[in-house]
């Protein structure tokens, strides 16, 4: 995008082939920013229950479809290898940009009160740090970040209990 005044790269992360997992981390980094939205987008009489439990079997499905696909393309070829750590990082870095970045998400964009919009960036925010300097190895598999992903939802209604 240019104009008289400046120039701006939108989404450059997208101009270039990355690593396997890099698609899927970028959904789960969506999936993430909504569960952190949740607490400005929903209404006194709505409960975030259902809302919760949806996105985190979304993030369970998503990864665990990947996996499954991952593997067995890589098991047909004889190759080895673990696309985890990479991904976490991705959803890492996903996270952060569409709260710092240029393109944001509407779920933290369209919540009106600024305070309760902030609370749940800096929720978000924190633990995006904490997916980057940590580098996933504290999460070990994906229910494991979904459970620290509840955890630091200091408002999240429900634990996250997967199999």
């Amino acid at each position: 995008m240019v104009n008289q005044e400046s120039t701006y790269a939108i989404d450059p992360e997208f101009s270039f082939v990355g690593p396997i997992a890099f698609d899927v981390a970028k959904v789960l980094a969506n999936l993430l920013l909504a569960f952190f939205a949740l607490e400005g987008r929903h209404s006194a009489s709505d409960s975030m229950l259902d809302q919760e439990i949806w996105l985190v079997e979304c993030m369970s499905a998503v990864w665990h479809g990947f996996v499954s696909k991952f593997s067995s393309l890589w098991d047909d070829h004889g190759c080895t290898g673990d696309a985890y750590s990479t991904a976490v990082f991705d959803t890492a870095s996903g996270t952060e940009a569409r709260l710092v970045g240029i393109a944001h998400v509407a779920d933290m964009d369209q919540i009106e009160d600024q305070t309760i919009r902030a609370r749940c960036e800096r929720k978000a925010l924190k633990f995006g740090r904490r997916l980057l300097v940590g580098g996933g190895k504290e999460f070990g598999k994906v229910e494991f970040l979904m459970e620290a992903a509840a955890e630091a939802n200091s408002n999240a209604t429900t634990s996250v209990q997967l199999e």
